[in-house]
């Protein structure tokens, strides 16, 4: 069971904060791209974010059903015209050695073949999750080939739930694992092959503890690497207050280890930002955001930018662009992401103004003018019925402006006596 942020210090500090007013639009109802469980086989319950291809197709994982009820990597075709088709590209366990339950999404390289992890599955039995590649077929009619490159060993703690993949310099992969190292969770890195039919090799090469975060978020968080090739993340647990932190690997020098340094630890008054569990991302200015899943002016989470230093050797700055109401979404469980003109776009888990209140899509609008505040609009209440509820992951946004996302839950199709429905794939357009 996970645990609850700890409860914040009451001390001050030199922190900025925007409490704002939500702007309700009028619905701005999305479209269902597909609904998931439809057809014997489909993929159901998806918690991850989509990602396109160059041809405005989207891929996305499912946490179960498919052939073998044991999830997904599925692909949503764009239409010339007429409706989205989806494509299972592969099936989950197929056989002992498979991995199982893919919860955060998948990645492509240069060549077309998609990268990502299993929360569970291992030859061993001892269910601590996979890293995949999935190869694209050579001809038509072929199926995709699902090729094992790594299964996390049960050899230093609870060592596996492998979070999303991100390509650094190289072609090596990096992640990391909510449970690995000494409970806490570590960060690894995974290297391809030196020669032809090699094997891939890991390394991991941190491990968290309860000063400098824990337990970093397997559903859709991970790490983003910058062109120097430094990687950052969140964890929700730890750092100074016990209610997470947002942190940076630079890589080795040398031959030496890599150096972590907390940006900033969050908790550290009663209005601050708690239990982060989103993927970050950065403006051009290197600025970063993301969210947090509680805390903020009314305790429902919020969204928050840390500014680095003017001068060497003064912490990061942190400003709460925003904080959840409720009314305008609650437990953000992923991040933020940019449009072309410098609107934020996230989700929520819950709340919104729908009945039952099933999670929001919002816009997030930088100031007019210095000194204004950013300014949120719900752009889609979801209320858990046909168009889906429950907002794990985080938005795609294209060129367009097109938003594209899934829900864990809701649709048409039921799962099961208990089920509130297999999820949908869902459109907002501008």
């Amino acid at each position: 069971m996970r645990r609850a942020p700890l409860s914040p210090h009451f001390v001050s500090i030199a922190t900025t904060l925007l409490i704002l007013s939500a702007t309700f639009a009028a619905a701005q109802q999305s479209v269902v791209l597909h609904t998931f469980g439809k057809t014997t086989g489909d993929g159901i319950s998806p918690w991850s974010a989509l990602v396109s291809d160059k041809s405005g197709n989207l891929y996305g994982t499912t946490t179960a059903g498919g052939a073998f009820n044991h999830g997904t990597v599925f692909e949503l075709i764009k239409p010339t015209t007429g409706p989205w088709t989806e494509e299972v590209l592969y099936s989950f366990g197929a056989n002992s050695n498979d991995g199982t339950f893919p919860q955060a999404g998948v990645i492509f390289d240069d060549k077309g073949n998609l990268y990502g992890t299993n929360f569970g599955g291992s030859s061993d039995g001892s269910n601590t999750g996979t890293i995949f590649e999935l190869s694209p077929p050579t001809s038509s009619g072929e199926p995709w080939t699902e090729t094992l490159l790594y299964e996390f060993p049960n050899t230093h703690g609870n060592y596996g739930s492998p979070a999303g993949l991100v390509f650094g310099p190289h072609g090596v992969l990096y992640g990391v694992t909510t449970y690995g190292g000494n409970g806490d969770g570590s960060a690894f890195e995974l290297h391809p092959p030196t020669s032809p039919g090699g094997t891939w090799t890991e390394k991991t090469f941190f491990e968290f503890n309860v000063a400098n975060g824990q337990e970093p978020e397997y559903q859709g968080g991970g790490l983003t690497v910058d062109s120097s090739g430094n990687l950052y993340g969140t964890a929700p647990f730890g750092g100074l207050y016990g209610s997470g932190v947002a942190y940076e690997f630079s890589p080795p020098v040398a031959g030496g280890p890599w150096t972590q340094t907390i940006l900033y630890s969050f908790g550290s008054n009663p209005l601050d930002a708690f239990g982060p569990l989103c993927k970050v991302v950065f403006d051009s200015a290197g600025n970063m955001y993301g969210t947090s899943s509680v805390g903020g002016a009314y305790g429902y989470g919020t969204v928050w930018e840390l500014s680095p230093p003017t001068t060497t050797g003064a912490p990061w700055t942190e400003t709460i662009l925003d904080s959840l109401t409720g009314t305008n979404g609650l437990n953000s469980r992923a991040g933020v992401v940019f449009d072309k003109a410098g609107n934020l776009y996230g989700t929520t888990f819950g709340g919104g103004t729908g009945n039952p209140e099933d999670g929001i899509v919002f816009e997030l609008s930088p100031p007019a003018g210095s000194g204004d505040p950013w300014t949120e609009t719900v752009l889609e209440n979801f209320t858990n019925g046909a168009g889906g509820g429950q907002l794990y992951s985080g938005v795609l946004v294209n060129a367009q402006g097109t938003i594209y996302g899934t829900t864990s839950v809701g649709g048409l199709r039921n799962c099961g006596p208990d089920s509130d429905g297999c999820g949908v794939a869902f459109e907002i357009k501008p």
